[in-house]
């Protein structure tokens, strides 16, 4: 069975969105992901959900060290930052019940490897997320899985999300703050 929506043309699109987006939560913009966000149909789907192209400057060096001071201040630290983490969101302490719980919809699939060491990080989440949409094609179970780990895990950064959209010093990061919020409300097509 196949995730269909308004936004995306097919599922394996959703999947490419919901790994990028977790990736772009786990790390700072690198180069190739630069360029994975500014192909075409990655381009046009990030757009309409309400993301910011990053700065148009021919010195890609300068455009990557400003979005890494404001990925930095945003989500690392060293104080005033903003963890995105459910764990913290839900239960104001790291590693938690919510992280055990995520944990447990891991485990459901075995092949599935978190890309972050936090495993309630939002963007292993949407990685997961992700990971269950592939799946969706052939195996009826990912999508019931999915809907359960949405309605668990995911809607919990709605807070964070609009923080950080009010936080945020460039026009990217309240931009991937925009497109979290509407892929997570996509995935309950």
């Amino acid at each position: 069975m196949a995730l269909k929506n308004e936004t995306f043309s097919d599922s394996a699109m959703l999947a490419t969105v919901c790994r990028l987006v977790g990736g772009l939560w786990l790390n700072e913009l690198d180069r190739e992901t630069l360029r994975l966000l500014m192909s075409a149909e990655v381009k046009s789907a990030w757009l309409e959900l309400g993301g910011s192209a990053p700065p148009d400057d021919p010195d890609i060096s300068n455009v990557l060290n400003r979005l890494a001071a404001d990925y930095c201040q945003l989500l690392i630290g060293p104080k005033g930052h903003l963890p995105p983490v459910q764990s913290v969101w839900s239960d104001q302490a790291f590693q938690s019940a919510a992280a055990s719980s995520v944990v447990r919809f891991y485990e459901l699939y075995r092949d599935y490897q978190s890309p972050g060491s936090l495993k309630d990080h939002l963007g292993s989440q949407l990685d997961f997320a992700g990971f269950l949409i592939e799946r969706a094609d052939h195996d009826s179970n990912a999508a019931v899985v999915l809907a359960k780990f949405h309605e668990e895990h995911l809607v919990w950064s709605e807070p964070l999300l609009a923080r950080v959209n009010h936080k945020a010093g460039t026009a990217f990061y309240r931009g991937l703050a925009s497109v979290t919020g509407q892929l997570i409300k996509e995935l309950t097509r």
